[in-house]
C-alpha cells in the first residue's frame, strides 16, 4: 500500500488563506490521481447441507445465482461453503430452501 504525505514549508512568502487553499488542493489532486481505485464488495458467506438427492435442484440454483464456492464435500450429506454479495444473499438462501437444502450462516 502507497501512502502519501504532503508537507508544506514556509519559504518566506506568505500565501494568505486563497493561496493556502489552492496549495492543498493541488497537492489533494496529484495524489487522488496518482491513487487506484480498489472495488470491493460486502459478501455474506452461507453454508448449506443437503442430502444427496437433492443435488440436481442445489447444483441448479448454484449455477443460476453463481455465488462463489468456497468449499464443498459430498457424502451422505453435502455441504456447499458459498460465499455471495449481501444484496444477493437472501434470494440464494431462499432457493436454496426451496430445493432442499439446510441453511446454517457465518
Amino acid at each position: 500500500m502507497i501512502q502519501f504525505v504532503v508537507v508544506r514549508y514556509f519559504g518566506g512568502t506568505k500565501l494568505g488563506v486563497p493561496g493556502l487553499i489552492a496549495a492543498y488542493r493541488d497537492a489533494a489532486a496529484e495524489v487522488i490521481s496518482a491513487a487506484t481505485v480498489v472495488e470491493r464488495t460486502v459478501d455474506r458467506q452461507v453454508t448449506v447441507d443437503f442430502p444427496y438427492v437433492a443435488m440436481n435442484d442445489i447444483m441448479r440454483v448454484v449455477k443460476e445465482c453463481q455465488p462463489v464456492v468456497r468449499e464443498q464435500r459430498f457424502d451422505n450429506l453435502c455441504t456447499l461453503e458459498l460465499s455471495i454479495r449481501e444484496s444477493r444473499a437472501d434470494f440464494l438462501v431462499e432457493r436454496l430452501k426451496k430445493a432442499g437444502g439446510s441453511i446454517a450462516e457465518e
